[in-house]
């Protein structure tokens, strides 16, 4: 007999209404459309599930943690969706602490991060534009990513490629700790003499 689990994997945060906002709401849309598997929940950053333990008696398993008890509960079928954004160091160690579970079940999934295809990066550039004011003459919109030294930082220039190629000329993508860092696009903001 098949028993479905559905494990949601996200690097987590210590900010109870940053969680609900964000991860609690994908995944209760998840939920949603996997309505005949059983929900899991596993955080990457031991350093926001220490600090959860620590500062809220919560707990929270990493996704080997999870993995374990649903092979103990007999699970034969388990699909893990990541909340990632882009492929990076996270992704990368979720999917090499997932492969050493695949003989464990019958099936073992992983979904890929947000920002994988280039398809990806056109709905979202749709998506995300639908919710934002149109912008007014003079006017300018920055997004800001974490970055990272992983080759995968590659995903912010791609999504600033993006939204020029969709006609947002207005529209920046920078990051906090890789490329292009906010020192390489107020020099393009200034240029253009942008006045908001």
């Amino acid at each position: 007999m098949e028993k479905k689990a559905l494990l949601v994997i996200s690097f987590g945060t210590s900010y109870p209404e940053t969680r609900k906002k964000t991860i609690e709401a994908t995944e209760n849309r998840l939920k949603e459309a996997f309505p005949d598997h059983d929900f899991y929940r596993a955080f990457t950053s031991r350093m926001i599930i220490n600090k959860l333990k620590t500062r809220d008696n919560a707990s929270v398993d990493t996704p080997q943690e999870v993995l374990k008890k649903l092979k103990a509960a007999g699970y034969t079928h388990v699909q893990c969706q990541t909340t990632h954004i882009i492929n990076g160091y996270e992704y990368d160690i979720t999917l090499k602490e997932l492969k050493a579970f695949e003989k464990d079940f019958v099936s073992l999934t992983l979904g890929r991060p947000l920002l994988t295809t280039v398809e990806d990066y056109e709905e979202t550039v749709d998506i995300v534009m639908k919710q934002m004011p149109k912008l007014k003459k003079g006017e300018a919109l920055v997004y800001m990513g974490h970055g990272s030294d992983h080759h995968a930082n590659s995903t912010y220039p791609c999504l600033d490629y993006m939204f020029k190629m969709k006609g947002y000329e207005d529209v920046y993508v920078g990051t906090v700790e890789g490329f292009p860092e906010l020192e390489n696009i107020v020099p393009l903001l200034q240029e253009k003499k942008y006045k908001k």
